[in-house]
């Protein structure tokens, strides 16, 4: 069974100053977008998107193997965690699905 992690959006200190300026520029856009950052044939990344489209919720997609800027959002994002889905929800990170 897969856990849920909320991570509040912050910079860590950690990152470098590009991700640091991509990051704030995501706490100031990201307020009701929905962002999932996955990968093709993550059954628990399918399940995510279902449950949004079943509940109208629109969201956009990234996909971390395909898109190398995606993968370095999503990890400075979630902590530097090779986990999806990682999903940016009005400024919180949920990493993994568990259902609604």
């Amino acid at each position: 069974m897969f856990q849920l992690d909320f991570v509040p959006l912050r910079m860590c200190g950690k990152l470098s100053v590009d991700c640091c300026h991509s990051l704030a520029s995501l706490r100031g856009e990201m307020s009701d977008e929905v962002i999932i950052f996955a990968k093709p044939g993550c059954p628990f990344c399918a399940a995510a998107k279902e449950d949004f489209r079943k509940r109208g919720v629109t969201f956009t997609e990234h996909n971390v193997l395909a898109d190398r800027d995606a993968r370095e959002r999503m990890l400075a994002l979630n902590g530097g965690k090779r986990a999806v889905p990682t999903i940016l929800q009005g400024g919180r990170v949920t990493i993994g699905f568990k259902g609604s």
